[in-house]
């Protein structure tokens, strides 16, 4: 009887969660195998799923797949089931200690993949809820790693980019939070049409575009949103793709359009309610931002102070922290400095919470620029100096290559500009003797065309056929030289890597010795590799990614003997074509982390297992090598190899980004580029 009710219950509640989705595919899968492993792994993902809008289904659901696990003696089940429902316990307001107890979970015995994801995701879930920016990010990226490692299907993959794309962009590292977010759009063409789903995607990477300044791209996704969100007809959704358009359009210079978008977003806000209050706060904000823009400054701030008492009233940090910062600015251009030091203070006295660098970033650099007019030099040391902390900590990874960018650009500005005044002087003695010769040459240069001319159109018909034939046999020997000059270079590497094996066996057996030589022999081969696709491929200017990536691998841990043979190497590569310029570096990058992870990833360890990830979306390239060994207890610059250097000072040259999660067990080492 027992047993009969709560099935019943189960019954119900999913039958209400399908009908309001009208998703009911999962719902038959339970019904057609009520006492199955897969039962109980459908079960949590719908409680996984409904987790924020329906917390107490998420809990039934969750209790009925831990019962059943428990009978079928199903382990990775059990611990999946109950990290569900500290989950959900803790979005409810309880288990103020959901992460510790999540911990333990993860840290009992063995768990596969399938088991480890929950925990991970529901850790990553936790953070973010708390505000603790790096723990989320560190396990929102294990969370994707489990997912690829498992082939989980693409609405899965498309959760976690896209929990990472948000991850990333609170943290400032907006160039990846944009990756992530066009591998979810990219995921979500391959799913059946969500309307919903495709405009909150859109509208994301509207945000993250204009937060760089790509403001064509954000206008570009923003008008996307839009249609979709029309083709949805959702009144809510079409409000707020209307105001973001809006917005955008006004980043272009087109009011008139602008306000086109605002007033219908005003008119769909009418009517609903909850969410409606934050879409009414940002046509209030837009609007501001139009008559700013036309030069009604007035109004504009009218307009800022309704978007303020809109998001007091619904107790709404975020919003009232963003409009003080956008009050404050425009109180600063039209000289009213005490009101604008008035908002500033708002805005700090709500920082705590919010976990918005990006604004508080602002903030501060507002109030420094308030204590330098007003002349308070102590308040502005304390206010420049908060900004360019936030501002560190947000990017630090790209601080040092700025600065060193920059002081590149002023010595080379600085040189160009001794070498212009020094040849100003013969530039000008020579001005005269250049235009007389400039007009000779002309003159016999339209004399020769003249001729020239003549000439083709006396043997047009014979001469056409000439050139044609002698177009494709050139084209064709070009072909063959490309070619052989390619085959010929890697003919050259296969001779250098010979001389050093002949030279190896000549010398006294060393460990390090032995070690440096094999390095050098597989930065070679990377190189070869490279020409000997390109001598063999049809376009000889790209090559196909998941085979050279594969074929380079493979020879890496061939020619490590010693310690290939107790370590697994697991790669997930997209079959695409990549340039040469990009080919190369990653190339010797995937050999330098890959020999790392071999020689000291595993150090007291039997046997370990190394990823190799590379992705490739809209000109961006990412590259993740990460191993389960003993962690990278240092990472300072001082403690790098000579291959780690190698990497960083590649990654560099080609304008990318380096970072390192050290952690035991579950190090990662992490680079992506941008196609020039």
């Amino acid at each position: 009887m027992k047993q009969l009710l709560s099935w019943l219950t189960i019954f119900f509640t999913i039958l209400s969660i399908a009908q309001k989705s009208k998703k009911d595919s999962i719902l038959q899968l339970i019904q057609k195998n009520p006492s199955t492993e897969e039962t109980v792994r459908n079960l949590n993902l719908l409680s996984t799923k409904y987790y924020k809008r329906q917390p107490d289904s998420s809990i039934i659901l969750a209790q009925r797949s831990l019962r059943l696990a428990e009978e079928l003696r199903y382990k990775d089940g059990i611990y999946s089931a109950k990290a569900n429902i500290i989950l959900a316990r803790f979005r409810q307001g309880d288990f103020e200690d959901a992460d510790v107890r999540l911990k333990e979970l993860l840290q009992t015995g063995e768990l596969d993949n399938y088991a480890q994801k929950s925990i991970l995701f529901a850790l990553g879930e936790v953070y973010f809820k708390k505000q603790i920016l790096d723990s989320t990010l560190k396990y929102s990226l294990a969370t994707l790693k489990a997912s690829e490692r498992s082939n989980d299907p693409p609405e899965r993959l498309l959760v976690y980019h896209n929990n990472l794309s948000i991850d990333y962009a609170q943290k400032g590292y907006l160039d990846r939070a944009i990756f992530h977010n066009l591998s979810a759009i990219k995921l979500d063409g391959l799913l059946p049409e969500d309307l919903n789903r495709k405009t909150q995607l859109y509208i994301n990477a509207g945000n993250m575009y204009r937060l760089v300044g790509g403001y064509k791209n954000a206008l570009k996704y923003r008008q996307l949103a839009y249609e979709t969100a029309k083709r949805l007809g959702i009144d809510r959704m079409i409000a707020l793709a209307a105001v973001k358009l809006s917005e955008s359009l006004l980043d272009v210079n087109k009011p008139k359009e602008s306000k086109e978008k605002l007033d219908i977003a005003s008119t769909y806000i009418s009517g609903f309610s909850g969410q409606g209050e934050i879409i009414e706060n940002f046509v209030y904000v837009t609007r501001a931002y139009y008559y700013k823009t036309i030069g009604d400054y007035d109004k504009a701030i009218d307009y800022y102070k309704k978007g303020m008492e809109v998001a007091e009233k619904a107790a709404n940090k975020q919003d009232v922290l963003f409009i003080s910062n956008n009050l404050a600015e425009l109180q600063i251009e039209l000289g009213l400095y005490n009101e604008a030091e008035k908002n500033l203070e708002r805005a700090l006295q709500i920082q705590t919470g919010v976990g918005d660098l990006i604004s508080e970033k602002e903030t501060y650099l507002l109030k420094a620029r308030v204590d330098s007019i007003q002349g308070d030099i102590h308040s502005y040391v304390q206010s420049n100096w908060k900004y360019n902390q936030l501002k560190d900590s947000i990017a630090s990874e790209n601080t040092a290559k700025a600065i060193a960018q920059l002081e590149i650009e002023y010595e080379t500005n600085l040189k160009d500009r001794e070498i212009e005044l020094l040849n100003l002087e013969n530039e000008n003695k020579e001005t005269d003797q250049r235009r007389m010769r400039i007009i000779q040459i002309s003159l016999a240069t339209i004399v020769i065309l003249l001729l020239i001319l003549a000439f083709i159109m006396y043997k047009s018909n014979t001469s056409q056929k000439k050139s044609m034939v002698t177009i494709r046999r050139q084209n064709k020997e070009n072909k063959l030289l490309v070619q052989e000059t390619h085959h010929r270079v890697k003919n050259n590497l296969q001779i250098i890597l010979s001389l050093l094996n002949v030279q190896a066996s000549n010398l006294n057996s060393h460990p390090k010795l032995d070690m440096a030589l094999a390095e050098s022999r597989n930065r070679i081969k990377s190189l070869a590799l490279i020409h000997e696709e390109l001598y063999q491929h049809k376009t000889m200017s790209s090559v196909n990614s998941k085979f050279y990536f594969s074929r380079l691998i493979k020879n890496i841990m061939d020619s490590m003997v010693d310690s290939s043979g107790k370590i697994n190497v697991v790669h997930n590569i997209d079959d695409a074509e990549i340039k040469m310029s990009i080919a190369v570096p990653m190339g010797l990058i995937i050999n330098e982390l890959l020999t790392n992870a071999v020689k000291y990833a595993f150090k007291g360890k039997e046997s370990g297992t190394v990823t190799v990830t590379y992705s490739t979306n809209d000109g961006y390239h990412e590259l993740i090598v990460g191993d389960d060994g003993v962690g990278f207890k240092d990472c300072s610059k001082k403690n790098y190899s000579f291959g780690l250097n190698l990497v960083e000072g590649l990654t560099k040259q080609y304008g990318g980004s380096f970072s390192i999660h050290p952690e035991k067990g579950e190090t990662s080492f992490t680079v992506v580029l941008k196609e020039v």
